[in-house]
């Protein structure tokens, strides 16, 4: 995975520490939200794109490997449980989304040319000739830019110059001409990928992100993500009525369900869906 073009940035580093990510995606589907998330973890990088509030893809980079769509979401709902997780959303004009889902697996072409020694105008004319498909980085230190050419069947469709700062990173549109003339001035690095496959146009909507007609049978209680989520609290039931027995037969008289509220209250402040008061789950009875 690369990085995608940069578009207008609608919230940048929000942590799940303190962001609940289902209630995020919700309100972008509301808003019928034309752009893509990014997220950050110590277990990986994922990236979820949306148009007009419709997941059309998902990708995420772990050090299992790379996984998409349906396995992919259900990684990131996994991911967006640590509380250091950072989300930045981006919108972008609905025709590009279909090119970010592309750039997603883009290869690595021609990997740490010394911009001193390439000549970054003749290689343009080259990927022209051979009708690329794909994007350049340009990278500079001192500060710390990365120029970005896109390119679809040889033609330049967009170009940025990324920033990053130890705040934020921000982008903004910036001339060509201007980033070969950068590329011969400043010491920089120079990446070239290319998209090594099509991504089929049909758009990808998971059941809870279906709209319209499509969703007259699908709701949100269909999601990948629920479905996981449900098959864990089931699985912690289990333990939980073994726990119950075990105690009973060793203790005699054990008030299992005083116990366990008790201990609920006590990690809600951690665990927010424990709160025994916010009626998420509920265990009793075996």
């Amino acid at each position: 995975m690369i990085k995608l073009p940069y578009g207008k940035p609608i919230y940048q580093r929000l942590y799940t520490r303190f962001t609940s990510f289902p209630e995020l995606m919700a309100f972008l589907e509301q808003e019928a939200f034309t752009g893509y998330l990014e997220l950050e973890s110590w277990e990986g990088s994922g990236k979820v794109i949306l148009k007009e509030g419709i997941i059309t893809h998902v990708v995420i980079k772990t050090i299992e490997g790379v996984f998409e769509d349906n396995i992919a979401l259900e990684k990131i709902y996994k991911q967006v449980e640590h509380p250091e997780c950072s989300i930045d959303v981006y919108e972008l004009p609905e025709v590009f989304t279909d090119l970010v889902k592309e750039f997603c697996h883009a290869e690595l072409m021609y990997y740490r040319l010394d911009s001193r020694f390439t000549d970054l105008e003749k290689m343009l004319e080259k990927l022209k000739s051979q009708k690329h498909y794909g994007l350049i980085e340009v990278e500079f230190e001192k500060p710390r830019q990365t120029g970005i050419i896109y390119l679809q069947n040889g033609k330049v469709i967009k170009t940025q110059m990324v920033t990053e700062t130890l705040k934020k990173t921000y982008a903004r549109d910036y001339p060509l001409k201007r980033l070969v003339k950068l590329s011969a001035e400043r010491i920089g690095i120079i990446n070239v990928y290319r998209v090594k496959a099509k991504i089929a146009k049909e758009p990808i909507q998971p059941p809870f992100m279906t709209k319209g007609k499509e969703a007259e049978t699908l709701n949100r209680t269909d999601t990948a993500h629920f479905e996981v989520q449900k098959r864990m609290i089931s699985k912690v039931g289990e333990i939980f009525s073994k726990l119950e027995v075990i105690l009973k037969k060793v203790r005699g008289e054990f008030d299992f369900n005083y116990h366990l509220r008790k201990l609920r209250l006590e990690l809600a402040d951690t665990y927010p869906f424990l709160d025994p008061f916010a009626g998420e789950i509920e265990y009793r009875d075996g």
